[in-house]
């Protein structure tokens, strides 16, 4: 067996695992979902009275965090080179994630949900 033939046998080990991997994880989410799904479909539905619906409110604060984020993707992309990575930029990063959902569980708190 030559040198290179063996290299080349290692080198596509990898890709192949990959793959492999990629194939369970796909069929280990689908299997979740449909579990979800089977879940869902088999509880009772609840009375009228306590079950909470989203209203107008909720469609407003939505369609504001889509439109702050469609604003921030179309800013980055714009904008000159990207961001290095750094920690400051992932300490920004992270204090806006927290920010969002911090008001976004606020909001359906004070909303009573």
């Amino acid at each position: 067996m030559r040198l290179d033939s063996l290299f080349a046998a290692f080198g596509a080990a990898p890709s192949i695992g990959l793959n492999v991997f990629f194939a369970l994880y796909f069929l280990a989410s689908i299997y979740v979902y449909i579990s979800l799904i089977r879940q869902l479909s088999a509880r009772t539905s609840a009375t009228a009275a306590d079950t909470k619906r989203f209203g107008l409110p909720e469609a407003i604060v939505a369609a504001a965090l889509i439109f702050f984020f469609l604003l921030l993707n179309i800013s980055a992309s714009v904008s000159g080179p990207s961001a290095q990575l750094s920690t400051r930029n992932l300490l920004a990063n992270l204090l806006l994630t927290v920010l969002v959902v911090l008001s976004i569980v606020t909001f359906l708190q004070l909303r009573g949900f």
